[in-house]
């Protein structure tokens, strides 16, 4: 079942997995209205719900900053009974950004330093403030910055803070900033606010419960379903479009002048070139070379007064550098195209001209700007145009996708849509068709480029090409089997000229897609280009036509580790009694056995090779299926964890990585152990197919695909989907295998056990009322028991089980499973569990 491609990196540049924090669509945003007080942002974060915090207050959360420069107060907090107050200021107007944590009106505790440029990379940093009532300091951490303020009388070890964002009383003078993920705690009790809402001015935690109030929110969650447009530019020439991920830009330019608009602060710098492009553009096509640190225009074939054919434009000097009179043999309107930045050429496919379609591959080299075609074995393609492309690195592949021809490749022939997936192997150069669905809708083509965030899925954007006023849409297809889903609204497009065309593009830093398109008039000439920006990952329809709270909260456990991943140090969620659960105190289990057959599991998932479990047990199998756990010392397991939770995101740095495993070694003596260890863990995955490790942009990460098999992977897939029957159940298996990391009881994996058990609590709970309400028994039963894995003292499953037994007339074994629970719970909370039989058992009478 479990057949899709993994490959392990998201081109987000978040933090960590759960310590990486980009993966989220939610968030809330505070307005800073420069007419009206009133009308900027307050959020009471314990407006409804105070707590008592003993020993430590631990408040972590995402801090996207102001586009434009700015300062003013973020946080204040305050110990009422103390009488004391402190506060977190913002400040980009500097050479630096800087953080403080001061003590209101009494003095400056802490001052971070940020380096703006690595600052503006990244649309979220990570922010945590922890104050040690038992050391009695504070210490403020931003990213990888921390500094920590001895010496404080905090005279309690217990707080009620009072905490508000944004506005607090006569604290107005506040930026415009976002936060999400926000998490507050103590060593016992732990407060998640995912910020999720999209409407209202009421705050629920992770569980639903109403906790704090906002005045004049802006909810983030409505930028991952409405494309916001952000620009708007005009050439009265032929001009081109295009995104430079490196830099963060978007360029307009035409032969004359070149205007650059950045995604960071949404400003834009239109500047003349030194010298005329020495090519003419007829259609403006081009793309970025990030390593040469160069934009290149390109035009396939006639190009105007047959001059150049292509040239390169170096951003640092301002200068246009012709390349090459070399062209194809006929024109390739609509052409999908990737930049191979490693072999140093630019390959394209299809494209229409000349009364014909073309399904050939061709490469121009960039450094003699020759064009040469790309000679594929394998399955046959059909001539088309309009197709989209995007490159896959695991597997150094192109995957080509849709487009509109014929078989013979001749216009005059009637053309048709494809809705079909192909995948070019650039080591081999082997074309495999993947799949074809059937479409059922309105006839529509993609756009030139395709996203593939690493999770076996990709987008595009989808139009009509038909209609002279259309619309773009945003599509997700399954690499597996072509299943889809649309996301977020339209985009409106005139497309009746052959020139013109959209463009999709992802900014990882900021974690957001881009939409760019480029409308000609009639003369072909003038255009006119619009930037549309939607946050990542995007919601759909339905996700934002939730109205209730707490099933929107429902709605984002089931989207999965794409749309919960990031929190650092926000998803400690029971993690005390939980690890508490792993390592002490089990059941004797001499007077009290499971109902027969209830905890039985057929271990069908362990025995295939190539595999990795990380439900239960640890568990490794070779590619002879041989068990390979011997392999794995206890430190060397930690570092695959790690790695592997890491690579869920952008992957780990070394600094990272010796931090984590060797907090207390000197970068001189770990340097050494971390190169032996990442040697150990190479030779080990050598013995498995289809995973690798690899150090790439300054990163370790892993790389997974066919055939290796994970189970948290599947568990992942399924949750993020949308489930079948068949597919609860082998949900059902994996977690009744035991615990997520059950054997790695250490802290440093807490926040990752914490996150996938939060995860997947609502999703077994829910199917195992759907099963036993559909009067499914048995796999309601098996459901609810799997959830014990997660919380061994889930109330609501012992109902459904007590419930099932009984509905069957079984009632020993009802009374025998209730002893056992009552028996766990008295062992854990050090009381009698106090609900009766006969109460969960719906009145019935058991003897």
């Amino acid at each position: 079942m479990w057949n899709r491609q993994i490959y392990l990196t998201v081109i987000v540049c978040i933090g960590v997995l759960f310590l990486s924090n980009h993966l989220c669509a939610q968030g809330l945003k505070f307005q800073r209205d420069e007419n009206s007080i009133e009308n900027r942002t307050s959020y009471n974060v314990f407006a409804y719900k105070s707590h008592t915090f003993k020993d430590r207050l631990d408040i972590a959360f995402d801090y996207a900053a102001p586009e434009t420069s700015m300062r003013g107060n973020v946080l204040r907090i305050k110990n009422e009974k103390q009488n004391l107050i402190y506060t977190l200021s913002f400040n980009s107007e500097e050479q630096d950004v800087i953080f403080k944590l001061n003590e209101e009106g009494k003095q400056n505790l802490v001052t971070l330093h940020l380096n703006k440029e690595e600052f503006n990379r990244r649309r979220w940093q990570q922010v945590q403030i922890l104050f040690n009532l038992v050391k009695n300091d504070v210490t403020l951490k931003v990213n990888k910055e921390r500094s920590t303020c001895p010496d404080l009388n905090f005279a309690e070890q217990s707080w009620k803070p009072v905490m508000y964002f944004g506005r607090s009383e006569y604290i107005i003078d506040i930026p415009s900033f976002g936060i999400r993920n926000l998490s507050v705690k103590d060593d016992k009790t732990t407060f998640l606010f995912p910020l999720n809402e999209n409407k209202g001015n009421e705050v629920h935690d992770l569980e639903g419960s109403r906790i704090g109030e906002v005045v004049c929110p802006v909810w983030m969650i409505n930028d991952a379903y409405f494309w916001r447009h952000k620009v708007t530019f005009e050439s009265n020439e032929v001009a081109g479009a295009m995104f430079n991920v490196h830099n963060q830009e978007i360029y307009y330019f035409n032969d004359k002048q070149i205007t650059t608009y950045n995604t960071t602060n949404g400003t834009s710098n239109t500047k003349e070139y030194a010298a005329p492009c020495p090519m003419k553009f007829r259609l403006g096509t081009s793309f970025v070379d990030t390593g040469q640190e160069r934009l290149y225009a390109y035009e396939v074939y006639d190009p105007p007064f047959s001059g150049y054919a292509s040239a390169w434009y170096d951003w640092h000097n301002n200068q246009w550098t012709p390349l090459s009179y070399d062209v194809l043999p006929t024109q390739l309107h609509h052409h999908s195209a990737f930049y191979d930045e490693t072999n140093h050429r630019y390959i394209i496919f299809g494209g229409f001209g000349n009364h014909r379609f073309s399904n050939r591959f061709y490469a121009m080299d960039v450094v003699t700007g020759k064009w040469s075609e790309i000679k594929y074995t394998g399955d046959h393609i059909d001539p088309r145009y309009f197709t989209s492309m995007g490159y896959e690195p695991s597997s150094n592949s192109l995957y080509i996708f849709g487009g509109m021809g014929n078989e013979s490749g001749d216009q005059a022939i009637e053309r048709r849509y494809y809705y079909d997936l192909y995948k070019l192997d650039l080591n081999t150069n082997h074309l495999k068709k993947m799949w074809e669905i059937k479409w059922n809708q309105a006839n529509m083509v993609p756009v030139r480029n395709m996203i593939l965030p690493g999770d076996s899925t990709f987008y595009t954007l989808f139009y009509p090409e038909h209609y002279s006023q259309s619309y773009l849409c945003l599509y997700r297809f399954s690499i597996s089997d072509g299943s889809y889903q649309v996301y977020g609204d339209s985009i409106p497009m005139r497309s009746d000229k052959i020139a013109t065309n959209a463009n999709l593009y992802y900014n990882a830093n900021r974690n957001e897609l881009y939409a760019v398109t480029l409308e000609f008039d009639n003369q072909d000439q003038a255009s006119v280009s619009n930037i549309y920006s939607l946050s990542f990952p995007p919601i759909t329809k339905e996700q934002m036509e939730v109205d209730d709270t707490s099933s929107l909260f429902f709605w984002i456990m089931l989207v999965g580790v794409i749309v919960i991943a990031a929190l650092l140090a926000v998803v400690s969620i029971y993690i005390f009694i939980k690890r508490k659960n792993r390592s002490e105190n089990q059941i004797d289990n001499e007077e009290l056995e499971l109902p027969e057959g209830e905890g039985e599991i057929v271990d069908n998932l362990h025995n295939r090779p190539n595999s990795i479990y990380l439900f239960g047990n640890f568990s490794v199998r070779d590619r002879h299926n041989r068990e390979i756990n011997y392999l794995f010392s206890p430190k060397l397991k930690q570092a695959f964890i790690l790695i592997f939770e890491y690579s869920l995101s952008e992957g780990i740095t070394s600094q990272e990585l010796s931090e984590q495993l060797w907090p207390d070694k000197t970068e001189n003596k770990v340097k050494n152990i971390r190169g032996v260890t990442l040697n150990h863990l190479r030779k080990t995955l050598a013995e498995l197919d289809g995973i690798s490790l690899v150090y790439e942009k300054n990163v370790f990460r892993l790389i997974l695909q066919e055939p290796c098999y994970c189970d948290y992977l599947q568990c992942m897939e399924i949750l993020t989907g949308n489930p079948v029957e068949e597919q609860y159940e082998r949900l059902c298996e994996i977690v009744s295998q035991g615990a997520f990391l059950k054997s790695l009881d250490i802290p440093l994996f807490d926040h990752f056990k914490a996150l996938v058990e939060a995860q997947l609590e609502p999703t077994l709970s829910r199917q195992a009322e759907v099963w036993y309400e559909e009067e499914k028994y048995t796999k309601a039963i098996a459901m609810a028991n799997a959830s014990f894995n997660l919380d061994p003292l889930n109330e609501k499953s012992l109902r459904i089980i007590i419930g099932a037994y009984c509905k069957q007339g079984l009632y020993k074994e009802a009374k025998t499973r209730y002893k056992l629970f009552a028996k766990q719970y008295q062992m854990l909370q050090g009381e009698n569990y106090s609900v009766t039989l006969q109460s969960l058992s719906g009145g019935v009478v058991l003897n």
